[in-house]
């Protein structure tokens, strides 16, 4: 969420004022954004003011989106490779029982 910052300690840190901005439409483009203080000093809107905000957690969503997709690929080549491994088997089993129904050849 937006906040209201002034300068603390020179330009080094930045202490929130307000909070609760109020979004004002100028035109279709432009935006104005209005918060009150006490006091006169350099200000500036900070966007993101603290890990704390909504918005911060995101990249915890692409690293557990991330883990998620991985091990969905680890499980689904697990299986391919099972299924590989059947399928050699039963064909090398069908290959042999159609040997033992010919029977060996004669001369």
């Amino acid at each position: 969420k937006p906040c209201l910052a002034s300068a603390q300690d020179g330009e080094s840190n930045w202490s929130c004022q307000d909070s609760s901005l109020q979004k004002t439409s100028l035109s279709h483009d432009s935006t104005l954004l209005c918060g009150s203080v006490t006091h006169f000093t350099s200000f500036a809107i900070i966007l993101s003011p603290s890990k704390s905000d909504e918005c911060s957690g995101s990249e915890d969503v692409y690293f557990w989106l991330s883990l998620a997709f991985l091990c969905v690929a680890s499980v689904v080549f697990c299986f391919a490779v099972i299924y590989d491994s059947y399928r050699r088997k039963r064909k090398d089993r069908d290959i042999r029982s159609k040997l033992t129904v010919i029977g060996p050849l004669k001369s």
